[in-house]
């Protein structure tokens, strides 16, 4: 009879100390989750004044001035090229505006959306980057366009016509406003480094990441 009392008190002691350790473990489950969630949803942004402090320079990536016979674009080169004949060729009657010997030429595809190629005036050749081909600017993208433009306007980049890319004649930097080939994900400021074949990605900072007045 003792053995039998004391079997069951031990079982006892077993199960509560098992419905113990499963509440103690779902408490740190549910701890844990918590915990995790909550990075995301104090998650803080980054005044846009900190993010142009922060991002590459104009004069960190200069370009040397080309002093020699400018090239037409050669639009027969591809049908790319031949399609946008009359842009790419009035663009380059100005002479270079990026990186010492190029123009960056631009053109409206839609609404909020720049389509754009680089000229070599030394050659002539003609370059689209297909990965950044066309730009859009989103409604993410609206609360700093005139911020961004305006702060690098002050740095000596290009008219604000052509805002949705911002450049200088003497650097080989490219600022990006807006999202290549309309992807949301992508949508914000990118800043690429033009190495006379393609555009290399520097930095990259989403709009969405960037605190907003409103």
């Amino acid at each position: 009879m003792r053995t039998a009392l004391t079997l069951t008190l031990a079982c006892a002691v077993t199960a509560g100390a098992a419905t113990a350790a499963a509440a103690t473990a779902a408490a740190a489950t549910a701890g844990a989750a918590a915990a995790a969630a909550t990075p995301a949803a104090a998650a803080k942004c980054s005044p846009l004044a900190a993010v142009l402090k922060a991002a590459p320079k104009f004069a960190d990536y200069e370009a040397h001035a080309f002093a020699g016979p400018h090239v037409a674009p050669r639009v027969h080169a591809s049908r790319e090229a031949w399609q946008y004949r009359t842009n790419l060729r009035d663009a380059a009657k100005a002479g270079p505006n990026f990186a010492g010997r190029y123009t960056l030429a631009g053109w409206g595809c839609g609404t909020g959306c720049l389509d754009w190629g680089v000229v070599d005036q030394a050659n002539g050749k003609v370059t689209f980057d297909g990965r950044i081909r066309t730009i859009e600017n989103l409604t993410d993208v609206w609360p700093i366009n005139d911020p961004v433009t305006g702060h690098y306007a002050a740095l000596g980049a290009n008219a604000a016509d052509f805002d949705t890319l911002l450049f200088r004649k003497d650097s080989d930097l490219l600022v990006m406003l807006g999202a290549p080939g309309g992807d949301e994900a992508q949508s914000g400021i990118h800043w690429l480094r033009w190495t006379g074949a393609r555009f290399e990605s520097l930095r990259f900072v989403a709009a969405g990441a960037i605190c907003r007045k409103d």
